[in-house]
């Protein structure tokens, strides 16, 4: 009997401590859960409209303009490099007071400098000025360089944290659970970076850095005006809308560069001025006389 009772006791004892067990399993999953869902509040609060940190689309792309950038640093330098492989570098930096610029993409060089675009071609520079525009060249515009990269995203801030404001685009592919996030420094609010990434692998990172050194590439293209140049004389007429202009320029370029003529309508080029010799490219170092005719009629679309 009193072995029976004391068996008794053991077995009582072993269903209560099971059952406390059990019990303090369920409050720890209880609070567990409890934990996940404050986690997940908190990281939900983090999520402020631009407006509740003193922010705008308006003030980013203000504060992201180029000349605005520009008025600040010698150098501007945004690269990017894709899961896919895809790349480019764009360089924008001041040469002769002016502003200039040469990108690489994809192994590809381009820019603009000193009021031509240009373009490396088969290992030759080819540069490029609209006929109508040949005493002075254009400008640099290119003002949305760096705004390009945000102004039409929906953005909120997920971080305020040290010098960065981190803020998260709302426009992406939810499908793909993609995110896309923004830094932007504090106190200048210019754009630092930009990541991306998808639930499919894609990625894609972009980054601003101010006053940086030159790129080869780019250096190459502002060393080639500080070395030996040529002059290519240009005898244009230009004929439409009943007129006919007569533009006589001379251009200074690389020595190692060929000018190419860009514009509107119909342009034919030639070495002679009774426009019977086809144009050929005289060679590097050559000075040498172009005989452009520029036809252009009033349905010519893009005419200034």
């Amino acid at each position: 009997m009193k072995k029976l009772k004391n068996m008794l006791a053991v077995l009582l004892c072993l269903v209560m401590l099971f059952a406390f067990t059990a019990c303090r399993d369920n409050d720890e999953n209880t609070d567990a859960t409890a934990e996940g869902t404050t986690t997940s509040a908190a990281v939900k609060e983090t999520e402020k409209t631009l407006e509740e940190v003193g922010l705008s689309i308006k003030r980013l792309t203000a504060a992201n303009q180029l000349e605005t950038l520009m008025e600040k640093h010698d150098t501007l330098t945004v690269s990017c490099e894709s899961s896919d492989g895809s790349s480019y570098i764009r360089q924008v930096f001041r040469y002769d007071g002016e502003l200039a610029y040469a990108q690489k993409e994809n192994g590809a060089v381009s820019g603009f400098i000193k009021g031509f675009d240009f373009a490396v071609e088969n290992g030759r520079v080819k540069a490029y000025r609209d006929i109508e525009d040949l005493e002075r060249g254009e400008e640099l515009d290119m003002d949305d360089l760096v705004t390009d990269l945000f102004e039409d995203k929906k953005l909120v801030c997920v971080s305020e944290e040290g010098d960065v404001y981190k803020l998260k685009s709302l426009s992406e592919d939810e499908s793909k659970k993609a995110q896309r996030y923004f830094y932007f420094d504090k106190e200048s609010l210019a754009l630092t970076s930009v990541s991306f990434e998808n639930s499919v692998g894609n990625k894609e990172d972009v980054t601003v850095v101010y006053d940086g050194e030159l790129e080869d590439f780019a250096k190459e293209i502002a060393d080639a005006f500080d070395g030996e140049m040529k002059t290519v004389k240009i005898v244009a007429e230009i004929v439409g809308d009943g007129a006919v202009e007569n533009v006589n320029v001379s251009l200074s370029l690389p020595s190692c560069w060929e000018y190419v003529p860009s514009g509107d309508g119909r342009i034919d080029y030639y070495m002679n001025d009774t426009m019977t010799e086809a144009y050929a490219y005289p060679g590097d170092g050559e000075d040498y006389t172009l005989y452009i005719s520029n036809i252009f009629d009033e349905d010519d679309s893009g005419k200034k």
